[in-house]
């Protein structure tokens, strides 16, 4: 069964910023969710050329944009599962031959997780002490398997060496 698209786009529009910019060990991170703005259609296969497209990424309808280190570093796509809700990166360019990897198991739920982030890397309003077990706490469904998790462990492990 198909996910409700204008109605979790309705929520991308009211709830996400247009723009972020966060800051990872001084390093920049800039989220684009001007995507959400228009029609959600399927990622398209000319986002990729010279790449080879999985079809099964056609359910994937795409939100938003990253660009780590102005672009030196990694630029994912940020895309939701029409099917099943999940909201995914997906990055043709990741060495690990893992190009698409879960960031969330709903729209909801990444809403409240980006804001999490965005409260420690970009207004830096809280602290990074104990995001870990907020992030989880957010969505206990996904987070084992979630690319946040990884995140969390790179922003605390400073913190846990000192």
């Amino acid at each position: 069964m198909a996910i409700d698209i204008e109605k979790i786009q309705g929520e991308f529009i009211e709830r996400l910023p247009l723009r972020a910019r966060w800051l990872l060990a001084d390093i920049p991170w800039d989220w684009d969710f001007s995507r959400a703005r228009d029609l959600l259609r399927p990622l398209a296969t000319h986002e990729f050329v010279g790449w080879v497209v999985p079809v099964e990424w056609r359910q994937l309808y795409v939100f938003g944009e990253q660009d780590f280190a102005k672009g030196g570093g990694a630029s994912p796509l940020v895309g939701i599962h029409i099917e099943t809700g999940r909201v995914y990166n997906i990055d043709i360019e990741r060495d690990d031959k893992k190009s698409v990897y879960l960031l969330n198991s709903s729209a909801s739920q990444f809403v409240e997780v980006f804001f999490l982030f965005d409260q420690v890397l970009g207004q830096r309003l809280v602290s990074p002490v104990g995001l870990t077990d907020r992030v989880r706490k957010a969505d206990q469904e996904a987070f084992n398997r979630s690319e946040w998790r990884e995140t969390c462990h790179e922003i605390e492990r400073p913190l846990n060496s000192g």
